[in-house]
């Protein structure tokens, strides 16, 4: 304890003295504030209460002021380097106290400290919870009457499959692995068994197909609420169908897409036949690109072909001679984007949005495209170069290209359907494609509802959990992830 009596030190009692007024002033300070609580609840004036307080004094060589103290302006702060923290919204917070195993002594006094009560000094610190895996034990109650004549067990939880050892969250988290995360069955068999976990890749798929066969119905809506839009586009990629050999078949996935909506078919063929079987009662306008097969499809069905100016471009600048020409037909289809820019807000947006965006092409584009098209035609040159190919591309695709211009719905690219596309070519490269029919219609199903989600701003197991359950309570349910 610390003994002033006894001090020699001047600048250990200075600064004692300068702890111990600090902590008057506290103390002086909460004393006033319950007086004056005291004195309302008892109806009283402060000064009848009758408290005199203490005298604060100052820390040694320190003058009493005679006047307030004019506190100083405040200095400009520096800018801050770097980013800074991100915030974190949407993570749990879990509160950890630290505390001093002994009691630390003062460094001033050398006396014992002692906690001050709710006082804390906080920070946060984002760590991870590694995923575990365990087994519940359910333990279903048994009921009995005393006639002897019936015996009732508890209901258990939810299965994918009736008798199944693996819960609902097993299959979804394995799912949103595969499908979003784009992690092989074969990884996810390794990551399971550094963490106790001993299962195969067909357990997995076996899971996966359970989840998809109950959400089927929910994928075929899906498919069905996409041809409704009154935009859509498409587009399609290769699928390897796997063997085991050199002469694994070739599927195709086709991709459907719109600003909220994605729907997957995975099919053994890229033909016009096919493509016209999956757009089949679609009425409005397809963002193409080159492919010739939507141009049939369109023929048949009576529909719009919309072309894509990032196609045109992209043949350009591959082109790289002449560069004078090249540097004149990209400028102006950047000036295109420039002023599809200068609309804010999601595509396509609101009813002011379609207006202002259609008086903006009418106003500015429509001078461009027709500078585009003339500068074009004036073209002379070898048109088997990649310079002469890339003009043959333009003007054979112009009037899809000019689409926009009478449709504020339509935008300039189809570059939304190569970013659904992302997903599943990336889950391609990875998990080597599929071995069976059944894979690619269990992966069709669980790409388009997890693109979806992501579309719409939805956690994809979130989702897929409470399709799941609502699919388990009731077969056939629709649980369309847009209302979330």
């Amino acid at each position: 304890m610390f003994n002033p009596s006894r001090e020699t030190n001047v600048e250990i009692l200075r600064a004692a003295c300068g702890a111990y007024d600090k902590a008057v002033v506290q103390l002086t300070a909460k004393v006033r504030e319950l007086t004056q609580k005291l004195a309302d609840l008892e109806g009283l004036d402060v000064a009848q209460i009758g408290l005199d307080l203490p005298t604060v004094h100052f820390p040694i060589g320190q003058a009493v002021p005679s006047e307030p103290v004019r506190a100083e302006p405040a200095r400009p702060r520096a800018p801050q380097q770097g980013h800074g923290p991100t915030a974190q919204p949407d993570l749990p917070i879990q509160p950890m106290e630290h505390r001093f195993d002994v009691s630390p002594p003062c460094s001033m006094c050398g006396g014992p400290m002692a906690e001050m009560k709710g006082q804390f000094e906080e920070s946060q610190e984002i760590s991870v919870v590694e995923t575990s895996f365990q087994i519940v034990l359910h333990r279903r109650q048994k009921y009995r009457c005393r006639c002897n004549a019936q015996v009732l067990t508890a209901p258990g939880p939810p299965k994918l499959i009736p008798g199944g050892r693996y819960s609902v969250d097993f299959a979804v988290h394995s799912a949103v692995a595969k499908f979003c995360d784009h992690q092989p069955l074969e990884r996810q068999v390794r990551t399971a068994a550094r963490q106790g976990l001993d299962i195969t890749s067909q357990t997995l798929f076996d899971q996966h197909a359970a989840l998809a066969a109950l959400l089927k119905p929910t994928w075929q809506r899906l498919c069905a609420r996409v041809l409704e839009e009154p935009v859509l586009h498409v587009d399609e990629t290769g699928w390897r169908m796997w063997s085991g050999g050199a002469g694994s078949p070739k599927w195709t996935l086709f991709g459907l897409t719109s600003p909220r909506l994605a729907a997957y078919h995975l099919v053994p063929s890229k033909s016009a036949a096919t493509a016209h079987s999956l757009l089949r009662g679609f009425r409005g306008t397809l963002v193409v690109d080159g492919f010739a097969v939507y141009p049939i499809v369109a023929k048949l069905e009576g529909l719009t072909i919309a072309h894509c100016w990032a196609h045109a471009d992209r043949k350009f600048k591959e082109a790289k001679d002449p560069p004078a020409a090249i540097a004149t037909l990209r400028g102006w289809i950047a000036e295109l984007y420039a002023i599809e820019r200068l609309v804010e807000g999601p595509f396509p947006g609101d009813e002011i949005a379609l207006e202002r965006r259609r008086a903006l092409r009418a106003e500015r584009s429509a001078p461009i495209v027709a500078q585009i098209r003339d500068f074009a035609l004036a073209q002379g040159g070898l048109r088997k170069s990649d310079f002469g190919k890339a003009l043959t591309y333009l003007l054979k695709h112009w009037d899809g290209l000019t689409v926009f211009l009478d449709d504020p719905r339509v935008p300039l690219d189809n570059n939304a359907a190569e970013r659904a596309l992302r997903g599943p070519v990336l889950g391609r490269k990875n998990f080597y494609s599929n071995r069976s029919a059944q894979g690619a219609e269990v992966a069709a199903i669980l790409y388009s509802l997890i693109e979806t989600a992501k579309l719409n701003g939805i956690n994809p197991a979130t989702y897929l959990h409470k399709a799941a359950l609502a699919a388990i309570k009731n077969p056939g349910a629709i649980t369309l992830p847009l209302s979330l």
